[in-house]
């Protein structure tokens, strides 16, 4: 089965892919999805929710090295056997699908909405499915590269707008973070879970990659850097908007970049 992979990785590329796995849409919404079930206590359960993603980054990491020869569905498949493997391939099949429908529909919802009014939104779509499509059948080694390139600038800009609204947080929206108790905060790190699933994306890296115990660090490094803008963009929402006015907006995230 090795001799299937055509294209091997070095270790650094698993936090590229990681990141930008990640940092999906949801970025957009996850404040203001967070300050439905938390209010002000949102960091918490950003907090909550990446610890968790870590735990369960690193069970995936063990997986590909416990079986360095199968990715994530050929080790379902090995685990479950016949019957509950392909059953749960189908259900994680059908979760992937609906996440990238949805991270579709919102991204296309924005760029309608901010930058490009007039045009029809299946015009966006057809063209996000075009590009992603004619990206997938490149290889994988044109999609690395691709990712390399734009890692550079998608952080420096996810970095150049959390920097700028530091002079209009306001401290009195940190206080009281379990105002509404524990269980909701717990609940609102479902959403972040929800948020990182890209995560599983592990599994179906491993095989590609020469030395696979190099790798366990640069799992941390991808995990790390979303979890800490994930952290600071949700905690910024808080402190810049407060909870009820950034849980009546479409946007949060986007609204903050476009208040600087």
């Amino acid at each position: 089965m090795r001799n299937r992979r055509k294209f091997e990785l070095s270790s650094i590329d698993m936090t590229t892919f990681l990141i930008i796995s990640l940092l999906g849409v949801r970025l957009l919404t996850l404040p203001r999805d967070l300050a439905g079930h938390t209010k002000l206590g949102a960091w918490v359960s950003v907090l909550i929710g990446t610890a968790t993603i870590f735990i369960l980054s690193f069970m995936m990491y063990w997986l590909g090295i416990k079986h360095p020869e199968k990715n994530g569905s050929e080790i379902v498949l090995s685990l479950y056997g016949k019957f509950l493997g392909p059953l749960g391939i189908l259900l994680i099949s059908i979760n992937t699908l609906g996440a990238a429908g949805l991270g579709m529909r919102l991204f296309e919802d924005t760029i309608k909405m901010y930058l490009l009014p007039q045009t029809p939104s299946m015009v966006i779509a057809m063209v996000m499915l075009g590009v992603a499509f004619y990206t997938f059948n490149l290889g994988l080694k044109v999609i690395t590269s691709l990712i390399n390139i734009l890692i550079p600038p998608v952080l420096l800009s996810i970095i150049f707008i959390m920097l700028l609204p530091l002079s209009r947080v306001d401290a009195e929206n940190f206080m009281n973070p379990f105002g509404l108790g524990i269980l909701p905060v717990f609940e609102g790190s479902l959403e972040v879970l929800d948020a990182l699933y890209g995560f599983t994306l592990i599994t179906y890296l491993m095989p590609y990659f020469k030395e696979r115990e190099s790798v366990k660090r640069w799992v941390t490094v991808g995990i790390s850097i979303p979890s800490i803008i994930y952290f600071n963009v949700v905690l910024l929402c808080i402190l810049v908007f407060g909870d009820a006015e950034m849980g009546r907006m479409l946007y949060p995230t986007v609204t903050l970049a476009k208040s600087i």
